[in-house]
Order: C-alpha cells, then sequence, then structure tokens
C-alpha cells in the first residue's frame, strides 16, 4: 500500500491509499457524492452528475487550490478505479470525473472576486461555521480562499490575503482568548491589507465569547469595514445558524459585488451585454415577490422577480432562479 497525504484546510490531515497490485485508489472526501444504493461501482455513471457536482461545491470549492495539488500528486498513478470515502466506486467515468474537479477548480480560481477565509478550529464548531459561509461565497460567484491557521505558515498567509477583494476571519474562544494561530494571522492582516478591504468576523464559544469580541475590536478600530453583522455561535450550530451563516456570506458577497461595479461601471455593461435592446428588455417589470421556503426550522426568503403562474389546479407557479 501506499500513502499519499492530501492535506486540505478542512481536513489537514487528508490521506489517500494506492494499492499497487489491485489498481484501485481509496480517496478519502475525494471524488464522492452523497448517494446511497445497491450499485457498488457508476455504471451508467452520467446519472450521479447532479451529485457530484453538489458533493464538490459542498466540500471542495472552498478548497480549489488544494484540490489541483492533489491531482497533480496523483496523476502518475495507474489507477483503475477510485474508491471514495461516499458514494458508488467511481470507474466508468473515472476519467471525466478527474478532468472536471481540475475544470471546476480552475473556474474557482479565475474568478473575479476572491475572499480569503482565515479560521482555526478547537472542536469542530468554528470549521462548521466556516464551511456554511464558505458555501454561501461560492454560491454568490465568489472564489474562496480557505486558511486553517492551525496548518497555514505566515507565508500561506500572506499569499492570500495580497490577492483577496475581502477576508473573514473566525476563532474559537479558548480560556478567554483568541486562539494563538489567528491571533499571528490578524497581526498580518492588519500590518498587511488595505483598509478599503471589506471584512466580517464569526466563532463560536461555549460561556462568553471573549475571542469574537477580541477579533471585531480590533478590525473596527483600524477602519476595516464589515459585510455582515458579526456571528456569535453559542456551542455546536444548528440548521437554523447554519442557515444564518450562509446567508450573511451571501450578503457579503452581494456587497463586494456592488462595490466593484461601482468602481467599475464597465463591468454592468459587459455582464449583460452591450445590446441596447437586451438591456431595455431587462428592464421590463413584471412581478415581484416575496418567495419564503420553509423546511423543518429552516426558513428563508427572497425578493423575486419572473414569477408567474404555471398551472390552475392543482394551483402551482413556476420561478427562475439564477
Amino acid at each position: 500500500m501506499q500513502l499519499l497525504t492530501i492535506p486540505t484546510p478542512k481536513w489537514p490531515d487528508g490521506l489517500m491509499t494506492y494499492d499497487p497490485k489491485t489498481q484501485i485508489l481509496f480517496t478519502d472526501k475525494f471524488f464522492g457524492a452523497h448517494v446511497c444504493g445497491d450499485q457498488i461501482a457508476d455504471e451508467g455513471w452520467s446519472i450521479y452528475s447532479e451529485e457530484r457536482r453538489f458533493y464538490y461545491d459542498c466540500l471542495h470549492a472552498a478548497q480549489a487550490r488544494q484540490v489541483l495539488s492533489t491531482l497533480e500528486k496523483i496523476s502518475d498513478l495507474n489507477v483503475k478505479l477510485y474508491a471514495p470515502g461516499h458514494g458508488p466506486m467511481v470507474r466508468y467515468g473515472k476519467m471525466e470525473l478527474t478532468s472536471l474537479y481540475g475544470q471546476w477548480s480552475q473556474e474557482q480560481s479565475k474568478r473575479d472576486l476572491n475572499v480569503a477565509l482565515l479560521y482555526a478550529s478547537a472542536y469542530g464548531n468554528t470549521a462548521t461555521v466556516a464551511q456554511a459561509i464558505a458555501k454561501g461565497l461560492t454560491e454568490a460567484g465568489v472564489s474562496v480562499e480557505s486558511i486553517n491557521c492551525e496548518v497555514a505558515t505566515s507565508d500561506e498567509i500572506k499569499a492570500a490575503i495580497a490577492k483577496c477583494d475581502g477576508f473573514i476571519i473566525g476563532s474559537p474562544t479558548l480560556g478567554g482568548n483568541v486562539q494563538t494561530q489567528v491571533q499571528t494571522a490578524l497581526g498580518i492582516v492588519l500590518n498587511t491589507v488595505s483598509k478599503d478591504k471589506l471584512t466580517g468576523v464569526f466563532g463560536s464559544f461555549g460561556w462568553s465569547g471573549e475571542a469574537i469580541d477580541f477579533l471585531e475590536s480590533k478590525l473596527q478600530d483600524a477602519g476595516y469595514k464589515f459585510g455582515f453583522e458579526t456571528i456569535r455561535v453559542k456551542f455546536k450550530p444548528d440548521d437554523v445558524t447554519i442557515k444564518t451563516c450562509k446567508e450573511a456570506a451571501i450578503d457579503f458577497a452581494q456587497t463586494l459585488i456592488k462595490s466593484r461595479k461601482r468602481r467599475n461601471p464597465k463591468a454592468t455593461v459587459n455582464a449583460y451585454g452591450s445590446d441596447r435592446t437586451a438591456q431595455a428588455v431587462g428592464r421590463v417589470v413584471g412581478s415581484l415577490c416575496v418567495m419564503s421556503a420553509k423546511r423543518g426550522n429552516v426558513t428563508s426568503a427572497m425578493l423575486a422577480s419572473w414569477v408567474s403562474q404555471a398551472t390552475f389546479n392543482p394551483p402551482g407557479v413556476t420561478v427562475a432562479v439564477a
């Protein structure tokens, strides 16, 4: 057996195992899908396309750089099939899925706006919040560079924040203090990051939450503008809290996008095209509604246009969502 270390911000101790005799690569968190059935391998592999993309977006979109590094590390192996930790083994669609992982990661890296997400986590709760924030940012079309301060070097932190358009930083509260590695990252930020960069603070705690207040006050005193209200999570985040974190991240991303458009008005024209007819059609006012949804205790709502009646019996509507 050959053991391959594949550290990522989410799993610093990530490991793949390759068996040269059977040519099976046990890929752990890579190339999986959250599906469970009787099928062992991926015959008719295209039926899993949507699930595999969703799995990638949830787990890997915020660590695209490390995904590309992992793909390079396994490229010389003679692999017959992948055996991931979730979902069926990848045999028939192996080449296509490997190529897609590279393509999706390149797309993440090339997005116009980038957010550095700096955090450390003592018991996994702060990491869960960070994951929800990363998901919201990527869904809103913003690239995320996740930095686990417990394993990242100072040079890696400097490189991430040097190219970011905004940054978000989080820490658990340990003995009334910020985790040491996050304090180091905060010092690098305050010394190097321009004050016009958008920021945000989050964290988890058991009793008091001083670390979150410390991060917030330091960034406020330095003159940074906040993209959402500081997120304070007591103990383990529940579904409602995770949804709130995700929506806060979407607000953060939209603020970044609006700021970019104000600085570069031509970006709006490029996004929608320069055709005057298309611009006029885009201003046609249709139905404007507040669409709400609920699943269990999780509720959400959005302002939506392009809502119209679809059926009379049973009553139904169509909603176009970007």
